[in-house]
């Protein structure tokens, strides 16, 4: 009997061993990094509040780089979670198309940092948006799950 049992060790062992690293793979990780964007871009043009609560951090900020015009100098701009929410739950800012292309998934442990181009069009209190351009976004692994805690638009 004694066999057989450590036969039986030896295989859940292995089998644990195999699927520890199956989730822990950069590749799946990236994978996963990169599902949660596109969950959080269906999101947003669902006006989903609820589902970016959960993807969005508590503790995240937005920079956006303001370029100079007159005499206001370049600066960064700076947006909350609870902001971002508030826009989109009150419908004072529509996601009516997001694109995102060339991402490139870089990971550190449980920090990834994404890379993109982006295009959208967006109704912000009732006037019209087309964007286009660069974005950097940190995501961090916290509880099991990917969630996003910064995202910079230079």
């Amino acid at each position: 009997m004694k066999p057989i049992s450590y036969l039986g060790m030896v295989i859940l062992l292995c089998t644990a061993a195999v699927l520890a690293f199956a989730r822990a793979s950069p590749k799946n990780a990236s994978g996963d990094v990169l599902a949660a964007a596109r969950a959080g871009v269906k999101a947003f043009l669902d006006g989903d509040v609820t589902t970016l609560d959960r993807l969005i951090a508590d503790d995240y900020v937005e920079m956006i780089r303001e370029p100079a015009s007159g005499t206001v100098a370049a600066h960064w701009k700076t947006q909350s979670k609870q902001e971002w929410l508030d826009l989109v739950g009150s419908g004072r800012e529509k996601y009516l198309s997001v694109e995102l292309h060339n991402e490139k998934v870089f990971l550190h442990g449980d920090i990834a940092t994404v890379l993109a181009e982006y295009s959208q069009r967006v109704t912000k209190d009732g006037k019209d948006y087309r964007e286009t351009g660069s974005e950097i976004d940190t995501w961090e692994r916290r509880n099991g799950r990917w969630q996003l805690i910064s995202s910079v638009f230079p």
